[in-house]
């Protein structure tokens, strides 16, 4: 199924159109040329928001590792001030 007509149907509320868009985005398709992981955690998380079980994990897990990314940049800077304030 192409881009255009998965986002017509996820637009419409089909969930795994949702996740399926996500996973483009977050590169599980292989194409590194689109990997916008910010784009796929809103596609997962509006999965989950429209009662998608894995959509809420898929968004869970993307929070989870960008905590810990968080964390362990924060480590490497050695700094204790929020990650998002870091230039």
């Amino acid at each position: 199924m192409d881009y255009e007509t998965l986002l017509s149907l996820a637009e419409s509320g089909d969930t795994k159109a949702m996740i399926t868009i996500g996973g483009m985005y977050a590169d599980f398709q292989g194409d590194k040329k689109n990997l916008d992981l910010e784009e796929a955690f809103k596609w997962f998380a509006r999965s989950g928001e429209y009662g998608d079980v894995n959509g809420m994990k898929l968004a869970a897990s993307m929070m989870n590792w960008f905590m810990m990314l968080g964390i362990m940049v924060r480590m490497a800077w050695g700094s204790t001030t929020s990650f998002m304030a870091m230039p």
